[in-house]
């Protein structure tokens, strides 16, 4: 992390110098940096004890499994990220939503690994909704697969993309389901 860059945004300067951790500040002019936690927002659909994955359509983790979900966008709260981005990715149209749990995570987009703040949110799916499901960015989404989770054993073989969405659907498992 602290190779981020080189030269200073502000001045254009090779004066940066990384302090720890997440931040860099430049010797000539002053310019101040924080590289903070970025907050992503995903929801469970659910249908008794069966859930909707989208299985990625780009990377990081093409062809994985995960839930719709993305990142939460300034001035949104992570509810409104929730709904946004699981109609972007589905079509659908949820409301209400039930928080689950949040779990830190790791997101590499160009060679530059993002931490992460993992909100997920869990929404009964109506079955006659499922007919109607279609990503607003088919790029995004390379297709949708329905699971029937029997046990916290049969989430950890999922072949799901990220470890807070694994977490998450086990949380979701163990308090709804179990």
């Amino acid at each position: 992390m602290n190779h981020l860059f080189s030269y200073c945004p502000s001045c254009g300067k090779n004066t940066v110098s990384f302090c720890g951790g997440k931040h860099w500040v430049c010797s000539n002019c002053g310019f101040d940096m924080f590289f903070n936690v970025a907050s992503s927002a995903g929801v469970i659909l659910y249908s008794g004890n069966s859930v909707l994955f989208v299985k990625r359509g780009r990377e990081p983790a093409k062809g994985m499994l995960a839930l719709p979900g993305g990142f939460i966008d300034a001035g949104e709260t992570a509810e409104e990220a929730c709904i946004r981005e699981c109609f972007e990715e589905t079509g659908i149209q949820i409301s209400p939503v039930t928080y689950v749990a949040s779990f830190p995570n790791s997101y590499e987009f160009k060679n530059i690994i993002y931490s992460t703040c993992d909100f997920f949110f869990s929404s009964e799916l109506r079955l006659d909704s499922i007919s109607s499901i279609s990503p607003l960015d088919a790029e995004e989404v390379e297709d949708f697969e329905i699971v029937k989770i029997d046990s916290a054993e049969c989430i950890a073989k999922l072949p799901i993309a990220f470890d807070s969405v694994k977490k998450a659907v086990t949380a979701w498992y163990l308090k709804t389901v179990h």
